[in-house]
C-alpha cells in the first residue's frame, strides 16, 4: 500500500510475532501472505530478529504475495524481481537455474533484454550468465522467493555475451533489421523459389514481432517439417507453439497434411505464438504484484545492497541536492555511479570530496574505509576537461553517431508498428472466426427450426385430416337414414313438379331476386326518387349555368330566382318544423367548426369557390334539393348540401338556436358517420353540467343553464367544440389563401378571453382549463399581432406531453412558442451567460427525494414532523415567498414565519418554532456540502434578470421579454416563480395563468391564488394606483365538465355537500 511505519520489537521476536505487529498496524497485511526482506533475504517464521542481525534502525522491505501462486509441492521456485517500483514474480524450474534462464525469464515479464539487465543481490551484481543461482549470495545461495533487483543499463552498457536481438529470433533476421536501418526505403524482398518444384511458407512469430521466416518445401511435403525446424531455431519445444493461417485456421506442429493438400500457394503467411511463457503462467497475463512506494526525486536508498546500520550523505554542487541512504559497507563507486545516473551526466566527468579528501568515479573503498559518517556532505564538481578543435574526423564521427542513433530510433519505431501490425492481425483472425462459429450457429438453428416446423405442420395436417374422416363417419352414421328419406322425397317432388317449375320461371316477369321486399321497397325508393328528378330539371338547368359562371374568371353572378316548391310527404315533423324555421333565421352570419376550416385551408381552389356559392345560395333563399337535404335516421335535423355531384363532397350543417353550423365537409361514402358522430356530440353535451347548488357553494358564482348549453362539444373528442364566425358579405374572402376566420366565443369564454390585465382562470378536473389558454392564445394573436410588429406568445407548463398538446392545437406559427418550465429557466440562464451563477450542477441538485433520505431521516430519525411538511414550508414560504425575497439573505426570518395566518400557513404554531430550527440545520447543510435547491436557482435568476431590466439590456429585451405569457397547472409554482413569470411578461396583461389548487402534484407546494395577487402587488410597489394591470383580479371559473358522466359529478355535488356542511374548511 506504499506506506511505511516504524515497529518497537525486542531482538528475540520471531519473524511470525513481527507478522503479527505488521497486521495490527495494517489490517489487511494477512501474516500468511507477508514476506519480508532483509538485503533481499526472505526471512523465515521460525526465527528470531537476532538470527539474522536485526538491529535498532533497520530497514525491512515487505509485500504480500498471492495467495495460491504456485500449486504446493509442485517442485517450481518462485523469485522476486524488483525494477522500476514494480515487483515481478519469476517461476524457476529449480533452484539451479542459471543466470542467462533467469535473465529470460526477466526479460518476458519487463521486456528488457538480458543485456541490458543489471540483477543485484545483497549488493552483489549477478553478472555472468554461466553461473547459477546456488553460487551467489550466503549460506548456500539464492534461496526461493528471494527478491532481487534489477536495473536497466544503458545502451552502450550492453553485458557481453548476451544478444541485443530478442532470444529466439533469426540471425537472418538481425541482417535484415540492420539493412533496414542503414536505407529506410529498402524493403527485404520475399525469397523467390530456385525451382519450380519449391514454394516458400513465410512463418510469422507474433509474440516476438519479427519479421516472417521463409521456409522453402515443396508443394506435397508435410507442414509438421517446417513448424518443427522453425521451433528448433527459436529454440523453443514444438510443443509450445501455436500454428494459425487466415484461411485454413488452426494446425498442429505434427500436422501431416501438404500445402497442397490445403490449397495453399506460393509466399503463404503462417502465424506462430507461444503459448505460454513459462511453464506455470501465460505470457499475456503478467502476475499482478503490490506496488511499491515510489523514492523520491531527490533521494537514492542503497542500504539493500549491503549489510549494516543506514546513515544519510548528501551530495551537493551538480543540480539539485541529493540525499542518499547507505551502509558502512557501500563502496563509493556504487554511490557515484547511481549519483550520476540520477543527474544524467557521465560519471568520468565528476570529481567528489569529502572531509578535505577527493575521491574520483573509481574509487572502490566503502565508506568506512574513507571515514564518511553519518550526516557528512560529499561536494560534487565538474572535472576539468580539455579543450579539442573540432577536426574533419571528429565532425564525420558525430555525423556517423547521429545518423546510427536516428537509425535505432527508426528501427525501434518499425518494430513498434510491426507489433501493432501483427496484433491488429491476429485479432483481425479472431474476430473472423468468432463472426464464422456464429453465423454457422445461427444457420444451424434456422434449419432446425424449420425441421421443427415442418414437422410440427405435418403432425397438425394429420390430426385435421383424422378428425375430418371421423366427423363424415360419425355424421354419416347419425343422419345417414335422415338423409336418404330427403333424398327420396326430393326426387318424388321433382319428378312431379319440375315442368311446371321451369315454365314459371321461363314466364316471370322480373328476375325472382326482385321477389324480396327489401328490394322491392329499395324499387319503389328509385322510382320516387326519379320522380323527384323529373320535377326539379328546371331547378338543376338552372344551377348547372350557376356554376358554370362562378367557375369563370369573371365575378358577375347570374341569379337564380327558381325556388323549389316540392315537399316530401313522407318528411317526419320535426324535419318539416326545422324547415320553418330556416326561414326565420337571420342568414346573413353562420358558424363553422375547425374541421372545415382545415379542409378549407388545405383544399383545393376550386371547391373553396364551390363551398362559397353554395353558401351564397342559402343565403339568398334558394332551397333545391341538393341545397337542403335533410337526413334520414338521425335523432337531430341534420341538413345535407351537395358540394359538388361528380367528386361526391358533401356539407353537413345543423340548426343551433338562431344560428347555423357547419359541421363538416366529407365524401358522399363517409356521410352516415360524421352524421352519428354529431348526434353524439351532441348527446354527450346534454349531460356535462355540474349541479347549480353546488356551483354556488363551492365558487358563489351561479352560471345559467342557458349559457351552459352554449357549450358544443368535438364530435371527435371530450373538448369544447372550436366554433368560427362568418359573414355571408364577406363569404367570398374564403378564397383568399391568407383567409383567417374569427374564433367564435361562449358567453363565458368571451369573459375570460376578453378580460384585460393579468388573468386568474379557476377551474375543477375537465372543465376545460387548457382549452381556453388556447383560445386566448388564438384570440390574443388575431386581435393583436397585426398592431404590434413585435408580439410575441409563450406557453409554459411544468409537462412536455401538455406542450405538446397545445402546440397541436393552437398550430405553428411565428409568434407563438411552448416550453416546459424547465427549459425555460435552462434557456434564460444560457441568455444571461455573463451574469448568472453557473454553480448549478445537475449532481448537485437538492430535491425531495434526496431532502428526505440524505438529511432528514439520518438527521432527524426520531422527529414527529413529516419530512414533507418540512420541505414543503421551506419551499412554499421559508424561501419560495415574496415575504422572504423582500428579507435580507432571501431567507423568511423567525418572527415572520411564527406570525403568519393559519389560513396561509397550514403548519400549526407549536410546530413552527422547531422546524425553523430543522431549516437552519438545512441551509448549513447544502452550504457544507455545496448543494443547491429550486429556490436558490430561481432566486438567482430572478436578481440576474432585475439586474438586466435596470440597465436595458438587450438580451433582455430580445430574447427574455415576452408580449404575452400564458402558464397552465400554475399551482405547481411558488411565489418566487411566479415573480420570474412577471418579470418575464413584463407588460400591462401579459400574463394568463390557469390552474386548480385541489390538483397540485409538485412536491413542496402549497399554493393559494391570493399569493399571485400578492406577487403582483409586489411587482407594482408604491405605485398600485399607476400599475393597477399588474394586480391580477380575482380569479374567474369555469364550471362546466367535460369529462365526467353527470351520475359522477350528481354523487361527487352531494358528497362535497355533505363535507362542506358538517366539517367547514375541511377541503377548498
Amino acid at each position: 500500500n506504499k506506506r511505511g511505519f516504524d515497529i518497537d520489537v525486542e531482538q528475540s521476536t520471531t519473524i511470525e510475532g513481527l507478522k503479527a505487529l505488521i497486521m495490527s498496524k495494517d489490517p489487511d497485511c494477512d501474516p500468511d501472505q507477508q514476506r519480508i526482506f532483509l538485503n533481499g533475504s526472505n526471512l523465515q517464521d521460525d526465527n528470531t530478529l537476532a538470527h539474522y542481525n536485526i538491529d535498532d534502525g533497520a530497514n525491512l522491505f515487505v509485500m504480500l504475495k498471492e495467495p495460491d501462486l504456485i500449486p504446493p509441492n509442485s517442485g517450481y521456485t518462485l523469485l522476486y524481481v524488483s525494477c522500476e517500483d514494480k515487483i515481478h514474480t519469476v517461476c524457476l524450474e529449480s533452484n539451479n537455474a542459471t543466470i542467462r534462464q533467469v535473465k529470460r525469464l526477466v526479460w518476458e515479464k519487463t521486456e528488457i533484454l538480458p543485456a541490458y539487465q543489471r540483477l543485484n543481490f545483497c549488493g552483489e551484481n549477478l553478472e555472468q550468465p554461466d553461473k547459477r543461482l546456488s553460487d551467489y549470495g550466503r549460506d548456500g545461495g539464492i534461496k526461493a522467493e528471494s527478491l532481487l533487483y534489477l536495473y536497466r543499463r544503458k545502451t552502450r552498457d550492453a553485458e557481453p555475451g548476451y544478444s541485443t536481438l530478442p532470444p529466439g529470433m533469426n540471425p537472418d533476421l538481425q541482417t535484415v533489421q540492420q539493412n533496414t536501418q542503414q536505407n529506410q526505403n529498402t524493403q527485404p524482398t520475399p525469397v523467390q523459389p530456385e525451382d519450380d518444384d519449391m514454394i516458400t511458407i513465410h512463418l510469422m512469430n507474433l509474440f516476438l514481432a519479427s519479421e516472417g521466416v521463409p521456409f522453402k518445401l515443396k508443394p506435397d511435403a508435410p507442414l509438421g517439417q517446417i513448424f518443427r525446424a522453425y521451433a528448433q531455431q527459436v529454440r523453443m519445444a514444438p510443443s509450445e507453439l501455436e500454428f494459425m493461417h487466415d484461411v485454413y485456421g488452426d494446425l498442429t506442429a505434427d500436422c501431416e497434411l501438404s500445402a497442397e493438400a490445403l490449397g495453399m500457394k506460393n509466399d503463404d503467411t503462417i502465424m506462430v505464438s507461444s503459448k505460454m511463457s513459462s511453464p506455470m503462467f501465460p505470457m499475456s497475463e503478467p502476475m499482478p504484484m503490490p506496488p511499491q512506494q515510489p523514492i523520491p526525486s531527490n533521494e537514492i536508498d542503497l542500504t539493500p545492497f549491503s549489510p549494516g546500520a543506514a546513515i544519510s550523505v548528501t551530495l551537493k554542487g551538480v543540480g539539485s541536492d541529493v540525499s542518499a541512504k547507505i551502509t558502512k559497507e557501500t563502496t563509493l563507486e556504487l554511490l557515484f555511479e547511481y549519483f550520476a545516473d540520477k543527474e544524467g551526466v557521465e560519471s568520468e566527468l565528476l570529481l567528489y570530496a569529502c572531509n578535505g579528501k577527493r575521491y574520483s568515479y573509481k574509487t572502490d573503498k566503502t565508506a568506512a574505509q574513507c571515514g564518511i559518517e553519518d550526516g557528512d556532505i560529499i561536494h560534487v564538481s565538474w572535472r576539468a576537461r580539455e579543450e579539442k578543435k573540432a577536426t574533419a574526423e571528429i565532425a564525420d564521427f558525430i555525423h556517423t553517431h547521429h545518423q546510427r542513433h536516428k537509425a535505432k530510433k527508426i528501427a525501434a519505431d518499425q518494430r513498434e508498428a510491426r507489433k501493432t501490425i501483427d496484433h491488429f492481425v491476429w485479432k483481425s483472425i479472431v474476430i473472423r472466426r468468432a463472426k464464422r462459429r456464429k453465423a454457422r450457429r445461427i444457420i444451424a438453428d434456422f434449419v432446425w427450426k424449420s425441421i421443427a416446423i415442418r414437422r410440427w405442420r405435418k403432425l397438425r395436417d394429420s390430426a385435421k385430416l383424422a378428425q375430418r374422416i371421423f366427423r363424415g363417419h360419425s355424421a354419416r352414421k347419425i343422419h345417414g337414414e335422415m338423409v336418404q328419406i330427403r333424398l327420396i322425397e326430393f326426387r318424388q317432388f321433382t319428378s312431379v313438379w319440375k315442368q311446371a317449375a321451369e315454365a314459371a320461371a321461363e314466364r316471370a316477369a322480373a328476375p325472382p331476386t326482385l321477389t324480396g321486399w327489401a328490394l322491392v321497397r329499395d324499387e319503389i325508393n328509385m322510382k320516387k326518387a326519379e320522380d323527384e328528378d323529373e320535377n326539379m330539371a328546371e331547378t338543376d338547368e338552372k344551377l348547372s349555368k350557376a356554376l358554370a359562371g362562378a367557375l369563370k374568371v369573371e365575378d358577375e353572378f347570374v341569379e337564380d330566382e327558381v325556388e323549389s316548391d316540392l315537399e316530401d310527404d313522407a318528411m317526419e315533423s320535426n324535419i318539416i318544423e326545422a324547415q320553418e324555421k330556416l326561414a326565420m333565421i337571420d342568414w346573413s352570419q353562420f358558424q363553422v367548426t375547425s374541421h372545415v376550416c382545415k379542409f378549407l385551408k388545405t383544399g383545393d381552389t376550386k371547391y373553396r369557390e364551390i363551398f362559397a356559392k353554395k353558401m351564397t345560395q342559402l343565403a339568398k333563399g334558394e332551397r333545391s334539393h341538393k341545397l337542403q337535404k335533410p337526413l334520414q335516421g338521425c335523432e337531430s335535423v341534420i341538413f345535407e348540401t351537395y358540394l359538388e355531384n361528380k367528386s361526391g363532397w358533401r356539407i353537413l350543417w345543423t340548426q343551433e338556436g338562431d344560428r347555423l353550423v357547419i359541421w363538416f365537409v366529407c365524401q358522399h361514402k363517409s356521410v352516415s358517420r360524421h352524421a352519428k358522430l354529431i348526434d353524439d356530440a351532441k348527446n354527450r353535451a346534454a349531460r356535462q353540467q355540474l349541479p347549480d347548488s353546488f356551483i354556488a357553494e363551492m365558487e358563489n358564482d351561479i352560471s345559467s343553464h342557458e349559457e351552459k348549453m352554449d357549450v358544443k362539444l368535438d364530435p371527435y373528442g371530450n373538448v369544447p367544440l372550436k366554433l368560427y364566425d362568418l359573414s355571408f358579405d364577406n363569404v367570398n374572402d374564403i378564397v383568399d389563401e391568407s383567409w383567417t376566420p374569427q374564433m367564435h366565443l361562449t358567453q363565458e369564454e368571451r369573459d375570460v378571453v376578453e378580460a384585460k390585465g393579468t388573468v386568474l382562470l379557476l377551474g375543477r378536473s375537465g372543465t376545460g382549463k387548457t382549452i381556453c389558454i388556447i383560445n386566448k392564445m388564438e384570440h390574443d394573436r388575431q386581435t393583436k399581432s397585426k398592431n404590434k410588429p413585435d408580439f410575441s406568445q409563450l406557453f409554459v407548463a411544468r409537462s412536455r406531453k401538455l406542450c405538446s398538446y397545445v402546440q397541436d392545437a393552437v398550430g405553428n406559427n411565428e409568434v407563438s412558442s411552448f416550453t416546459t418550465f424547465d427549459s425555460l429557466v435552462n434557456r434564460i440562464e444560457a441568455s444571461l451567460s455573463g451574469s448568472t451563477n453557473q454553480n448549478f450542477r445537475q449532481s448537485r441538485h437538492v430535491d425531495f427525494s434526496r431532502f428526505k433520505n440524505e438529511f432528514y431521516i439520518p438527521v432527524y430519525p426520531r422527529e414527529d414532523i413529516s419530512a414533507l411538511i418540512v420541505w414543503k414550508a421551506i419551499r412554499t414560504f421559508l424561501k419560495g415567498s415574496i415575504d422572504a425575497f423582500k428579507e435580507t439573505g432571501a431567507v423568511l426570518s423567525r418572527g415572520n414565519f411564527i406570525g403568519l395566518g393559519k389560513n396561509r400557513c397550514k403548519v400549526p404554531l407549536n410546530l413552527r418554532d422547531p422546524l425553523y430550527d430543522i431549516f437552519l440545520q438545512y441551509q448549513q447543510w447544502i452550504n457544507d456540502e455545496h448543494l443547491w435547491d429550486d429556490m436558490d436557482r430561481i432566486l438567482a435568476l430572478v436578481k440576474s434578470i432585475e439586474d438586466a431590466r435596470r440597465s436595458h439590456s438587450p438580451v433582455y429585451e430580445e430574447e427574455i421579454k415576452k408580449t404575452r405569457l400564458y402558464v397552465d397547472e400554475v399551482q405547481d409554482y411558488t411565489q418566487l416563480e411566479i415573480l420570474l413569470f412577471f418579470y418575464i411578461g413584463g407588460g400591462p396583461g401579459a400574463l394568463f395563468l390557469a390552474g386548480d389548487p385541489a390538483q397540485s402534484v409538485a412536491e413542496g407546494t402549497d399554493f393559494r391564488f391570493e399569493d399571485v395577487r400578492g406577487v403582483g402587488y409586489f411587482v407594482a410597489g408604491d405605485q398600485v394606483g399607476n400599475k393597477r394591470h399588474l394586480v391580477p383580479e380575482k380569479p374567474k371559473v369555469v364550471n362546466v365538465n367535460f369529462r365526467s358522466h353527470a351520475g359522477v359529478l350528481n354523487c361527487a355535488g352531494g358528497f362535497l355537500d355533505l363535507l362542506f356542511t358538517h366539517f367547514p374548511g375541511s377541503a377548498k
